[in-house]
């Protein structure tokens, strides 16, 4: 894990951040644009928001809601799904090059925590996309095998749902002190 906080540092420029921003903003324009549309559509056949949104649900409500969206809006969900995929390692590198940027721009190469635990916060967009990557591969199945899908699919979505929130949380909180630590040292 070291070697790969390294090289995402030794590898962060201007340039890569702007190229990674870049496609993230391209990315979220056209998913994003699609969400209002999405979600709407999906409350007005179901009553039921996207999964992908929640902070936590239990396993059980995943199925109750495949049901509910009926097949419009599995298909739905499904073409949202399909934009979301792409989006991941779009942010996940533009979180992490932003991240090692602030970690450079700090100075902290001769402060014992950058060493450890400080270097390796640029890792943490990684666990990001890990989490929303099982999330959407787990609604797929879900979407795709209703009313068949196994419980299981259900089970780590759920919980691929909640770790994603709580990582991001930890990397909005890694930006702002890095940046913090970055400014300090200006």
């Amino acid at each position: 894990m070291n070697s790969l906080s390294r090289w995402l540092i030794s590898h962060t420029s201007r340039m890569s951040l702007l190229i990674s921003f870049g496609i993230t903003i391209i990315i979220a324009a056209l998913m994003y644009s699609s969400l209002p549309m999405t979600n709407s559509a999906l409350l007005a056949v179901s009553g039921e928001n996207i999964l992908d949104i929640t902070f936590y649900y239990p396993a059980e409500e995943a199925p109750r809601r495949m049901a509910a969206y009926g097949l419009e809006g599995r298909e739905i969900y499904l073409r949202f799904e399909m934009l979301d995929f792409p989006f991941i390692p779009a942010y996940t590198l533009a979180l992490a090059f932003l991240l090692s940027w602030l970690i450079g721009k700090s100075r902290a190469a001769e402060d014992s925590l950058h060493s450890s635990l400080y270097s390796r916060l640029n890792l943490l967009p990684l666990l990001i996309g890990a989490a929303d990557l099982v999330e959407n591969s787990c609604v797929v199945m879900l979407l795709t095998l209703h009313p068949d899908a196994p419980i299981l699919f259900a089970a780590v979505a759920s919980s691929a749902t909640l770790f994603k929130h709580l990582f991001i949380g930890a990397t909005l909180a890694a930006v702002g002190f890095c940046a913090f630590k970055a400014v300090r040292a200006l």
